[in-house]
């Protein structure tokens, strides 16, 4: 008669309830109570308890209180007596077995495994785990882990207690641990500053359990001391139980997107700034022109506030002769004619007034071409246009027909964008016969150099009509521009010539020495006759007078500095340069400053006015 053994029966039961714990672990745990006859030989086991790797296809609840030979009728006999001796002896069994002579007539048994046997009270432990699977997640778990190690981002798994298991070779490197430094008794959050791990563990795993998913930003800590910003996910798997199985973290440094960062916002804030405050009006509109954003001198130059442009474009306040071709402009630079455009336009102020303003356009386009907006930067040219006028005012156009005498001049601006300077020039008919021949420069830029240019023209003119010399002329304009305080620091050259005789008298009040060439070629800077630039003179000082007695053929070329004055070369250099420039120059007046001029200022951004003043004795 067999039975089951019952001596202990509630030890074996204990067993099986503490045994409960290894539900989870990967390999295959059984406790079998022996099944003994009447002489006390184990005949058979009874499953007490299986997990669920033990349970296999067949499940737990098909196998627990069956009898192992019922279950496995062909069950290697050996096999049999070998746990059967472990029982009797105590020794624990450690072998290899095939599973196709265990499972037999189980389609899937297949590959080897490993079994160990050991008493535990009265009833028999048995582990077996799967070879050939063991292999095949080792190596699985070996391929992870080297593409784990491969990324630079912080990845790790902790069990459901916090506790962390692992963490790749970019997360140790981040943090500054070693590759093989021990992480057993450490937790999540610990390789974090203290702010971001009190947010991990009373907010992120939080949801992470509740909804197996956080994300967010947080930060690691290196063992330095410093802070890594770090975008972070952190997955809580769950097993079939509902309960956490572990935590797997993800974090990847944001150093250099938080730099990025913050440099664009720097960037940004200074052209905010740069915008705010630039002392010329910006605008930017959208591709139907209505405004986007000005700055305070674009309100200042076409005379309105914010409030009034807002939802406005600017041709509602463009004068009506300019709004066609304002448009046109905006549409040829919209359907990527040009890439700039620059005009001259005016625009009208509340109550009317004509703004005149130089508008310099373009389109920003993304990077695939297509525009975005558009930019408009305009410029108060009122002040320019009038100094400008009055310049020209000044300035001799049709030079008098003197007897004798040829004459030419030049006049070339600055660049564009640059003011009107105070380069001028003249002409004079004077008492018996006689000609005054001026050159000049006045200090300074824009509307105040044209009014000065103009108060020193008119005294120069009126003083020489009244008969005066030359060296008396200067001398009144020092007292002149001593006594208004205006044009102090002006250069000039004047010329008393009589056609009859060539006889020449000539001062120099601080400026660049006249050119006299002769007939054949030769030519000499006029070095004699200088004083100081107007406004400099000191009390008691006469203001000298030379002579020269010009023959027939022969040139003397008045200039500014313009025309040689570079900062890249020496004033003697560019002197030299002038004289050969005359010595090549064609014989016609016209064409000689034609030539003297692009030899000597052909290709130059000029930031300075240019003016050439030639006469010649027939």
């Amino acid at each position: 008669m067999e039975q089951v053994q019952a001596g202990r029966t509630d030890d074996v039961q204990d067993a099986a309830r503490a045994l409960a714990a290894l539900d989870h672990v990967p390999d295959g745990v059984a406790l079998m109570r022996p099944v003994r006859d009447e002489a006390g030989a184990v005949v058979d086991f009874v499953y007490a308890y299986l997990n669920r790797r033990g349970g296999g296809s067949a499940g737990i609840e098909q196998l627990l209180g069956r009898r192992l030979l019922d279950v496995l009728p062909a069950f290697p006999r050996a096999l049999f007596d070998d746990l059967a001796a472990v029982l009797a002896g105590g020794e624990p069994l450690r072998t290899t077995v095939d599973a196709e002579e265990v499972y037999v007539g189980h389609d899937d048994a297949a590959g080897r495994f490993r079994l160990d046997a050991s008493r535990l009270g009265d009833a028999l432990l048995v582990v077996y785990a799967d070879i050939g699977a063991r292999a095949r997640e080792r190596s699985l778990q070996e391929r992870y882990g080297a593409v784990l190690d491969a990324t630079s981002d912080w990845v790790s798994i902790a069990d459901r207690d916090h506790n962390l298991l692992y963490i790749n070779a970019g997360g140790r490197q981040m943090v500054g641990i070693g590759r093989d430094e021990e992480i057993r008794g450490r937790r999540i959050g610990e390789f974090s500053p203290r702010w971001a791990r009190a947010y991990v563990r009373s907010v992120a795993l939080k949801v992470a359990r509740a909804e197996g998913v956080w994300r967010g930003d947080l930060a690691r800590l290196h063992r330095d001391g410093h802070e890594i910003p770090v975008s972070q996910v952190i997955v809580a798997r769950t097993g079939e139980d509902g309960e956490v199985d572990f935590y797997a973290t993800i974090a990847r440094d944001m150093t250099r997107e938080r730099e990025s960062e913050a440099a664009l916002r720097a960037s940004e804030e200074r052209f905010r700034v740069a915008f705010e405050q630039a002392p010329i009006g910006f605008a930017l509109l959208d591709l139907e022109g209505r405004y986007l954003q000005i700055n305070d001198a674009y309100c200042r130059t076409v005379r309105r506030t914010r409030e009034e442009l807002a939802g406005h474009r600017p041709a509602d306040i463009t004068h009506p002769e300019d709004v066609a071709d304002s448009l046109h402009a905006v549409g040829r630079l919209v359907s990527g004619e040009f890439e700039e455009y620059s005009f001259e336009k005016r625009y009208l102020g509340r109550d009317g007034e004509t703004i005149w303003a130089e508008l310099t356009a373009s389109v920003f386009r993304d990077g695939e071409g297509r525009p975005q907006f558009l930019i408009g930067m305009v410029q108060d040219i009122g002040e320019r246009r009038l100094a400008h006028t009055l310049q020209r005012s000044m300035l001799t156009t049709q030079l008098p027909d003197v007897a004798g005498v040829d004459l030419a001049v030049r006049y070339r601006p600055g660049s564009p964008e640059t003011e009107i300077g105070g380069d001028w020039y003249d002409v004079i008919p004077l008492a018996g016969g006689h000609i005054g021949i001026v050159i000049g420069d006045v200090v300074g830029r824009g509307i105040e150099a044209a009014v000065t240019m103009s108060q020193l023209r008119t005294a120069l003119r009126a003083y020489a009509i009244d008969g005066l010399q030359p060296a008396e002329v200067v001398r009144k304009l020092h007292r002149l521009a001593d006594h208004l305080d205006e044009g102090v620091g002006t250069t000039l050259v004047m010329l008393d010539l009589d056609p009859a005789t060539g006889e020449i008298g000539y001062v120099s009040a601080g400026h660049l020495p006249a050119l006299h060439v002769d007939a054949a070629g030769g030519s000499v800077f006029l070095q004699g006759a200088r004083s100081s630039p107007l406004g400099t003179l000191q009390p008691g000082v006469e203001v000298p007078q030379a002579q020269l007695l010009l023959q027939p053929g022969e040139t003397v070329l008045l200039y500014t500095d313009g025309l040689v004055e570079r900062r890249e070369d020496g004033i003697a250099s560019r002197l030299e340069q002038l004289r050969v420039a005359m010595a090549s120059a064609p014989h016609e007046l016209d064409a000689c400053l034609e030539h003297v001029t692009g030899e000597l200022a052909a290709g130059d951004v000029r930031l300075d006015d240019i003016a050439l003043l030639a006469l010649r004795l027939r």
